[in-house]
This record gives C-alpha cells, sequence and structure tokens, in this order.
C-alpha cells in the first residue's frame, strides 16, 4: 500500500500528465480545424476570383451590379467587400459606394496577400484588406481589393481556448476531489485516535478497532503503536491492582491468622464443655433429641476447628480419609443441619439424588465443602427462596448440582469467586469457595460456577466415579 507521500507524489503525476495530454490533443484538433478552415478558404476564394476575374476582363468594370454579384458569391467565405482598382490603384467600382473615386495608398505591400493566405493577423484585428493584381499575358489590368472578416479564426481559436479552460478546470476539479477522498482516509482514522485518546485520559482503556477502516501504513503503524500502549497501561494497572490486593491479602492473612490462634483455643474449651455436659445429661436420663442437638453443636465445633486447622496449614497438602460416601446420605445430613440455619426464614431446600449414587470421597471433607455452598445460598437468598441440590451420574463422573435463587454472582468477581479472599459478603473472609475448591480437586474433581444460570447462582461440582 502506498504512503501518503507516494500517494500525493502518484497525484500530483497524475494530473501533469493528464493536463499535458489533453492540452496536446486540444492544441493539435485546434491546429487541423484552423488549418483546415485556412485551406477551404483558400481553396474556394481561388476559384471565385478566377472565375471573377474572367467576367471582370470580359464585360464592363463599372457596373456596380457585378461587383455586388462578386461579393454574394466570395460573402459566405468572409469577404464583405470588394473593389476593383485600376493600375494606379483608383477604385474604378466597388460593392461600397463611398469609395469609388478615391485611391489606395501605393506603399501597400503586396506580400500582404501571402500573410493573409496563411491566416496570420495581429492579436487585435478582425479585418484584413489584400489587394490582388488582375494580370491578363503582360498587361496588368488593376487589383481587386478583398475585405476579409477573420471572425471564423478567431471563433476557431476562442473555442479551443474554452475547450483548454474547461478541461484543465476540469482536471483540477478531479483533483481536488481526489485529495478531499485522500485527507477523509486520514482524517477519519486521526479522528478515532482522538476519541480513543479522550476515553484514555478518562480511564476507559479500549484500543482501536481497526476494522471498516481503509488507513494508509503510517495511520496502521501508530495505531497498532497507540494499541501496543494501550495494552501495556492495562498490563501495569492491572500488576499494580494485583499487588495492592496481594499487599491487602497479606495484611489480612496476618490478621487472620492471629485470630484463628485466638480462636482455637476457646473452641477445644467449648468442645470440652460440650462433652461433660453430654455425658452429665446421659446419666440424668434428659431428653435424647436434647442429646442429639449437644451432638450435632460438638460436630460443628470440630468442623470449625478442623477449618481452622485447614486454614493455618493452607498451601500444604490435605490429608483425605478414603471411605465409600453415599450422596444421599450426606445430603440427608446436611439438611438436619442446614434447617437449623432456615428456622427463620422461609426457603425450601430440595433434593434430586438417586440413592444408589455410592463412590470414593473423603466424607468430613466433602460435607464441609457442601454445607458451605449450602450456607452461601441461604444468606444469599434471605427470608424467601428456594435452594435445589441435584445428583446424577454420566460415565465415569458424578455431578453434584447446588441451584439457588438469590442475589446471584456479582459479574467483577465471577472470575474471581474461589480465589482466597474474595467474598460477595460485607462480613465473610472470602476462605470458604477457596476451601471447598481446594478440597474437591484433591478429590481429583473440579468445581465451577455456570455463567448461563440468571436466576440466582448455580455451581456444578465435578468428580471421578470410582
Amino acid at each position: 500500500m502506498f504512503t501518503l507521500r507516494g500517494r500525493l507524489i502518484f497525484l500530483m503525476l497524475f494530473l501533469y500528465v493528464l493536463i499535458a495530454i489533453s492540452l496536446f490533443v486540444i492544441s493539435q484538433q485546434s491546429q487541423k480545424a484552423l488549418i483546415d478552415e485556412i485551406n477551404d478558404n483558400i481553396e474556394d476564394l481561388t476559384k471565385a476570383i478566377q472565375i471573377s476575374v474572367q467576367n471582370l476582363t470580359s464585360e464592363n468594370l463599372d457596373s456596380q451590379n457585378q461587383v455586388e454579384e462578386l461579393v454574394k458569391k466570395f460573402r459566405k467565405k468572409g469577404v464583405t467587400e470588394v473593389s476593383i482598382l485600376s493600375d494606379d490603384r483608383e477604385i474604378l467600382a466597388s460593392s461600397n459606394p463611398k469609395k469609388v473615386g478615391k485611391r489606395i495608398d501605393k506603399n501597400i505591400n503586396t506580400d500582404f496577400l501571402i500573410k493573409a493566405e496563411l491566416g496570420s493577423k495581429s492579436l487585435n484585428e478582425k479585418i484584413k484588406e489584400i489587394n490582388l493584381p488582375i494580370i491578363i499575358g503582360d498587361e496588368k489590368y488593376g487589383y481587386v481589393n478583398l475585405v476579409l472578416h477573420l471572425d471564423t479564426y478567431t471563433e476557431i481559436q476562442k473555442k479551443h481556448f474554452r475547450m483548454r479552460l474547461i478541461i484543465t478546470l476540469g482536471i483540477f476539479l478531479i483533483g481536488t476531489i481526489l485529495i478531499i477522498i485522500l485527507a477523509t482516509q486520514y482524517v477519519k482514522p486521526i479522528n478515532k485516535l482522538v476519541e480513543s485518546t479522550i476515553k484514555v485520559s478518562n480511564g476507559d482503556l479500549v484500543p482501536i478497532q481497526m476494522s471498516g477502516l481503509n488507513a494508509t501504513p503510517e495511520i496502521r503503524l501508530l495505531v497498532n503503536n497507540f494499541n501496543d500502549m494501550i495494552i501495556k497501561i492495562k498490563e501495569r494497572f492491572e500488576l499494580e491492582k494485583q499487588l495492592e490486593e496481594m499487599s491487602h491479602l497479606y495484611k489480612v492473612g496476618q490478621l487472620s491468622s492471629a485470630i484463628a490462634h485466638e480462636i482455637k483455643n476457646p473452641l477445644n474449651f467449648i468442645n470440652l464443655a460440650i462433652n461433660q455436659v453430654k455425658d452429665e445429661l446421659k446419666e440424668k436420663n434428659y431428653d435424647p433429641n436434647l442429646i442429639n442437638m449437644l451432638k450435632m453443636v460438638e460436630d460443628e465445633v470440630k468442623r470449625i476447628s478442623d477449618l481452622l486447622v485447614n486454614f493455618l496449614e493452607y498451601g500444604k497438602p490435605i490429608k483425605l480419609e478414603w471411605q465409600r460416601c453415599s450422596i444421599r446420605e450426606i445430603m440427608d445430613s446436611l439438611y438436619k443441619i442446614v434447617n437449623l440455619k432456615m428456622q427463620d426464614s422461609d426457603i425450601k431446600l430440595l433434593f434430586d439424588i438417586p440413592e444408589e449414587i455410592i463412590f470414593n470421597c473423603d466424607r468430613e471433607k466433602l460435607m464441609g465443602s457442601l454445607l458451605n455452598l449450602l450456607i452461601n445460598s441461604v444468606e444469599s437468598i434471605g427470608k424467601k427462596g428456594e435452594i435445589k441440590v441435584r445428583a446424577y451420574r454420566e460415565g465415569n463422573s458424578v455431578f453434584i448440582e447446588v441451584l439457588d435463587n438469590g442475589k446471584g454472582i456479582p459479574d467483577s468477581i465471577k472470575e474471581r469467586i474461589f480465589e482466597p479472599y474474595v467474598s460477595t459478603k460485607a462480613t465473610g473472609m472470602g476462605l470458604g469457595l477457596a476451601f471447598t475448591r481446594r478440597i474437591i480437586e484433591e478429590h481429583g474433581g473440579k468445581i465451577y460456577l455456570d455463567d448461563k444460570y440468571k436466576d440466582g447462582a448455580k455451581f456444578v461440582i465435578e468428580l471421578p466415579y470410582e
């Protein structure tokens, strides 16, 4: 593709060549038309003069009618006046009666006839007088004085001058249009570039799209460099953001570790106290339901204690205790725990789980992961809603889906929802989903958020069926 400099040079050369060719063609046509006109006039005038001279020498030269007839023959060739002169150049007869009896200046050069035949004339002259000697044998009878109008030649010159002017102006008009088109090709991408710089200054780091732009190499290079700059600025902003988040996470991690250590000891004391109360209630034959509730509290305290241990050892390999697990049995156990959480709300928890799905897993850790998803759904729904848990087998995989019609996950954190310290809750630490993903991955599976689900949130767990 031509550069701007190449296009301008090509355009100027094209216009110069076009003008030169046009003027050359018009000049040739003008010369040919002029020569053809002169040749036609000379040929016809010569024939007319020969015939007229014969008539004049054989008849009465004083006949005014004959002179007028002669003028009529010549008028179509531009002759407006004919005078017949004697040898001493006295006007004997003329189509203009006022000139009869007058004499023509003897200083008139008969060579002027040659000039007239060639069609030459001064710039502002439109009339030519030509003196033709009438000679028969060796005797000179006189002269024929012809007054010629040269409007025909002038008109030819004017016509071709107008043609040259019109074509020249037309070529310059074409050149102007081409320059405007060329300028538009440059201005449009530049305007886009200006708009993009304004967006960048406002913090909108969007590269320029070249689709639909017929840009020149210089503009493309400029736009590519601009887009590279935008990409580098975005990368720098992302890096600064990551560094800021890492700094924040580091501080949160330090604080969380300190809090975890502080919580761990009271939890141990609470666990011991629950065991003691439970033993005393058994001895006094208290309501078994109360004892079962204490057992559930004891299990939850143990789960929280294990969660703290996992948190403090986050980054280290997780040790799984493999056993045969039933998804239906795990969800039935979770229902009792989650039901306590939903006592003050109108939330329905629905299961669609076949009883025959049994596979190898770490029951406690998988149960903790599913409980975390269910609690998140309860908190997302609030007062009224519905949670569905589906499980099914496809090939060598077991799929567990947890769906709710709550607030859903904001678009701003969807891609980072499984990262540590990322949370949708103002009071959350953002560790639940991070631990859940790690436990699922340790099982050889994966967990992801279904983006196509728009009625709330839908998490899908895929585990190997063994």
